[in-house]
């Protein structure tokens, strides 16, 4: 019982960091119809840049943090200005270049940070009060209850922002059609930046909470992104609550895999979960319309 206790509380706060990841996706895909690929290295940036700051600068962990936070966001709508929205410009609204673009940023991104900061994994911090907490005989890492606590108050604020908020409804209605947007009064350029910028932090936050357990390097971003976007398929992409969810499911996954699975199987756990939802989901649906469906009907004969 103490093991699964251990081993849940593991996998819970590692789908929170996936959740939040996919919530940065998320907000981004709501209002902009676009997932960048780059995603994930925004975040590394931040926490890398913070880590270096402290080393070489002097700056303490939370200065370098703001910093590096500051730049994360900088660097995210640098992408968006020349990855998306100029290949938009030059060949419309219906390309999906930025699928290449991204990708290369990416690239860009990871190689440049390898050659300034190293290939090498370096610990990070710990920003979070420390301690170990004992539940159902188990050894808990306060951290992880703290980041589990962190992430559903975070997915809570921004679902109520984007489903019950005016800005949330501007930021979804630029997605359908822009210029009806700017015409009914919407700053779509301030909304666009805005909404790139919050995930930017998300994003950001989501790398400074995992790195206690998964160090720093060149190339977290891409473990990031490929579970944050895993997450968002589980729990539905456009559905910012459900994808805290799917995120939680797939932490759990990966906790337990990473406990009583094959070592060899463990880093395709995510691909095997997303590959057993897609074909699952057409049935789940279809099985959940039925059961609607005899609901309506047995209330209309009432």
């Amino acid at each position: 019982m103490a093991t699964i206790i251990e081993v849940m509380a593991s996998g819970l706060s590692l789908g929170a960091i996936y959740a939040l990841v996919g919530l940065s996706l998320n907000i981004v895909f709501l209002s902009t119809r676009v997932i960048s690929f780059a995603q994930g290295d925004v975040g590394m940036l931040a926490v890398a840049g913070a880590l270096w700051l402290q080393e070489n600068r002097g700056l303490s962990i939370g200065e370098g943090l703001i910093v590096g936070f500051a730049g994360a966001i900088a660097v995210g709508l640098l992408i968006d200005l020349a990855c998306v929205r100029a290949l938009r410009t030059i060949a419309g609204t219906s390309a999906y270049g930025w699928i290449v673009s991204t990708l290369g940023a990416s690239i860009v991104i990871q190689n440049s940070t390898a050659m300034w900061f190293g290939s090498e994994s370096v610990v990070f911090p710990s920003v979070l009060p420390t301690g170990v907490v004992h539940i159902f005989g188990g050894l808990v890492a306060l951290e992880k209850l703290e980041t589990l606590a962190v992430v559903v108050v975070v997915v809570a604020v921004l679902a109520m922002l984007v489903q019950a908020t005016q800005w949330g409804r501007a930021a979804r209605a630029i997605a359908l059609n822009s210029d009806i947007a700017a015409v009914c009064g919407v700053n779509v350029s301030l909304l666009r930046a805005t909404v790139i910028a919050i995930a930017a932090l998300l994003v950001s936050l989501a790398a400074m909470l995992s790195t206690p357990q998964t160090f720093v390097n060149a190339y977290i971003g891409t473990a990031l992104l490929l579970n944050g976007v895993v997450g968002v398929v589980l729990g539905g992409i456009g559905r910012v609550p459900q994808g805290l969810l799917g995120g939680l499911a797939l932490g759990l996954a990966n906790a337990f895999a990473g406990r009583y699975a094959p070592a060899g199987l463990v880093p395709y756990v995510p691909f095997i979960l997303l590959l057993g939802w897609l074909v699952l989901a057409p049935e789940v649906r279809r099985v959940a319309g039925a059961r609607r469906s005899r609901m309506d009907v047995g209330y209309a004969t009432e």
